[in-house]
């Protein structure tokens, strides 16, 4: 059996395998097809008694082929041998053209102003200092002596002269008559380490949590921003079609709204459809610039790579 035999056999079995998906009354398109080639298990069997790329091309053409029901098997065998290949541009599809963020310079992040960019602020208890004052002592490290109340002196009984007590005023002997001692509480000191800080003078800067920046308010973070102008985002479209008549526009871009003319026209291109699609955004060249530098003045395509199917020399993914 011919190999093209063998393709029209399995297209077949293909051809039910998409009717009981989507109903022997539906209009069953060349992408409903290929989902089928990926979602079903039978047709992934099909599938996997197919060599290359371009059977593959083939199969799904002469399956939808089958399902129209307009053709005899020797018409569908010859048109699959008349299946064309184009790599096509599509620019019709814009995205807005980002500039850095002239706020934050790019980085998408902006110094915190409360805290000066540290993620520290002075501990609003002890004033960045680290200690309080101690309240017992008001930070004077003593108070007044408790055996002297403060007066620096005692009494003391003894005897004079003539042998009789008497009560004399002496140096306190606990304070050395200073009238003073260590304060209790802070132990000489006059501040102890505080207690909201720890010792540290500081705390994380509510404002920035302790980052010390937060996100740009101009760019939300991104470090980039509109600049008003525009650029094409490409559509790659891998298209295949009956007939040659595309390949005279190869390196030569022509308006978008002229090739869905050709493309809609059944006498210059009767069956189409695509084999897969990719997008890739173009450089950063404005969208009227890209028209002038091609000489067009509106969307276009621009038909990459055009090839009769069995001389296709990359590898076709759907």
């Amino acid at each position: 059996m011919s190999l093209d035999n063998k393709l029209y056999n399995i297209a077949l079995s293909l051809a039910e395998v998409a009717k009981d998906e989507y109903g022997e009354n539906s209009y069953i398109s060349f992408t409903k097809i290929i989902k089928v080639c990926k979602t079903s298990h039978f047709a992934e069997l099909l599938l996997s008694r197919i060599q290359t790329p371009v059977d593959k091309v083939k199969l799904v053409f002469m399956t939808e082929l089958i399902i129209r029901g307009r053709y005899k098997k020797e018409t569908i065998l010859g048109l699959s041998m008349n299946l064309y290949l184009y790599v096509i541009d599509f620019y019709d599809e814009t995205e807005e053209i980002q500039t850095e963020c002239d706020n934050c310079d790019g980085s998408g992040e902006e110094e915190c102003g409360n805290c000066d960019g540290t993620g520290n602020v002075d501990c609003r208890y002890c004033d960045g200092d680290g200690n309080v004052e101690c309240y017992d002592c008001s930070g004077e490290g003593t108070e007044d002596c408790r055996y002297c109340d403060g007066s620096g002196k005692e009494t003391h009984t003894e005897e004079n002269d003539e042998g009789e007590e008497v009560e004399v005023e002496i140096d306190c002997t606990s304070c050395d008559g200073s009238g003073t001692e260590n304060c209790r509480r802070c132990g000489g000191a006059g501040e102890f380490e505080c207690s909201e800080c720890n010792g540290s003078g500081h705390h994380n800067c509510d404002e920035c949590g302790g980052y010390g920046q937060y996100t740009c308010g101009y760019c939300d973070g991104s470090g980039q921003v509109g600049s008003d102008e525009y650029k094409y985002y490409i559509t790659r479209m891998t298209y295949i079609t009956l007939g040659n008549k595309l390949s005279e526009f190869e390196d030569r871009p022509m308006l978008l709204r002229d090739f869905e003319q050709i493309d809609a026209d059944e006498e210059k291109i009767p069956i189409s459809f695509t084999a897969s699609k990719r997008y890739f955004s173009d450089d950063d060249t404005p969208k009227e610039e890209r028209q002038q530098m091609v000489g067009l003045d509106d969307d276009f395509v621009e038909v990459v790579e055009a090839y009769k199917l069995e001389n296709y020399p990359y590898s076709i993914n759907f």
